[in-house]
């Protein structure tokens, strides 16, 4: 039988239990249920309204949607910092889980997981985390649209300026909750490292993408002249070759432009040895749309960038100047598996980047192809620290005309390559 009830308020759990009417009131049967606290409403018929009223506040958005190819749109009301979307639990972090989260400044933050794979913005704990470039205001309405590509994942605040990285693997596809995971209250707060904001959430939109973000009105360009965290620094551009230099210990850079002309990956050495580990390592640079600044890390030798290297265009110096059309990626030639001096090679190119991994020391491979992807440079690193000098290092790889075979080279730390790395295409 089916017994039709209406469920109380307040979030919490509850026993329900029933009784006899004679036999001197004795339960015949009982259950528990649980009241997750959240309020749900149509919106135009296009998407849902929850209202947060705690950091433990929960709701169901969906359980259906691409992994890649996905827009979420939605307007956001915070009074208080957390998650905003939550698909991941506090026990168990599948590959591909994600959170969206407001801090108490306004940054909106992506959060990705995949703790095998190396991004600039990976942090100690396995995820990838993107932060926006402008803010919400505390107690303000406004719009955060993310778009997540095959390739790449991006976030816009208030039509300001697009963040982007690489996207270091699809979404998982588990059910996402606005607010907090239901369950993960139950744990201490030290734990809880993703409870939910408090505000409204307002979602238009969280499906498949009609459309890319709408490009920025004015391409720009690297070169020219910046003040920056380590002095004023001066960039010069040939083809997606980039070379620069800075008043910091008589700094210099060099480094590989994307096809976009949005990010600069590259190495830095200084004075007095320009050698690993204190006076070389590596930067990442990303342009901002109006090409009037850009945001940056660096690291110590082969070490993942983490530490902030920001700049602002100095007055007088190279004004943002239209670029042509990026010119298409190039073939994913390098793209399968590799059988090398280092056992099997599985490689990827996506874009102009190139990522992979071998069995050899639990070894992992990245770096950048050329435009006519016939010749792939970077780092490979291998366990147990994956650093140099014994550990990580550079490669070059260059393609056969038949595509089924490199020749290549190789070095520890930042030594040019000069060791022996071919293979051949199974």
């Amino acid at each position: 039988s089916t017994l039709l009830f209406t469920a109380p308020t307040a979030p919490g759990a509850y026993d329900l239990r029933l009784f006899a009417s004679d036999d001197g009131g004795k339960e015949l049967s009982s259950s528990t249920f649980l009241v997750v606290a959240h309020a749900v409403a149509s919106v135009g018929g296009a998407g849902k309204a929850f209202q947060l009223k705690a950091s433990t506040d929960a709701g169901v958005l969906t359980g259906t949607y691409p992994r890649t190819n996905l827009r979420m749109r939605m307007t956001v009301t915070f009074t208080g910092p957390g998650a905003i979307f939550d698909n991941i639990g506090i026990l168990a972090a599948p590959v591909g889980s994600f959170v969206v989260s407001v801090s108490d400044n306004g940054i909106c933050n992506l959060h990705v997981y995949d703790p095998e794979r190396q991004t600039p913005y990976k942090v100690a704990n396995g995820w990838h985390v993107l932060k926006s470039a402008t803010a919400l205001t505390k107690g303000v309405a406004g719009e955060v649209v993310i778009d997540i590509l095959p390739t790449a994942m991006t976030i816009r605040v208030n039509n300001g300026a697009v963040a982007h990285m690489a996207l270091p693997t699809p979404l998982s596809g588990k059910t996402v909750y606005v607010g907090n995971f239901p369950g993960d209250d139950d744990w201490d707060s030290k734990y809880n490292i993703h409870a939910g904001m408090i505000g409204t959430v307002i979602v238009s939109q969280f499906g498949a993408l009609d459309g890319a973000l709408p490009a920025p009105a004015v391409n720009a360009t690297f070169a020219g002249e910046w003040t920056t965290d380590f002095n004023d620094m001066t960039l010069s551009i040939e083809g997606n070759r980039v070379t620069g230099t800075y008043a910091h210990k008589g700094g210099e850079i060099s480094g590989t432009l994307s096809a976009d002309g949005r990010t600069i990956m590259g190495t830095w050495t200084q004075t007095p040895s320009r050698k690993a580990p204190y006076d070389m390592g590596r930067f990442i640079f990303t342009l901002a749309d109006d090409g009037q600044s850009f945001t940056g890390k660096w690291g110590y030798a082969d070490a993942a960038p983490t530490d902030r290297w920001e700049g602002k265009r100095q007055a007088g110096g190279v004004a943002p100047t239209p670029t042509p059309v990026p010119p298409p990626a190039p073939p994913a030639l390098f793209t399968g598996s590799w059988e090398t001096d280092f056992g099997m090679v599985t490689l990827k190119v996506e874009g102009n980047r190139i990522i992979g991994s071998y069995p050899h020391d639990q070894g992992r491979i990245e770096g950048m192809v050329s435009a006519d992807g016939r010749t792939a440079t970077g780092h490979w690193s291998e366990a147990p620290d994956y650093q140099p000098p014994d550990n990580a290092g550079r490669f070059v790889w260059k393609l056969s005309a038949d595509g089924k075979t490199f020749t290549g080279k190789w070095s520890y730390g930042d030594k040019e390559p000069a060791a022996t790395w071919n293979g051949t295409k199974k």
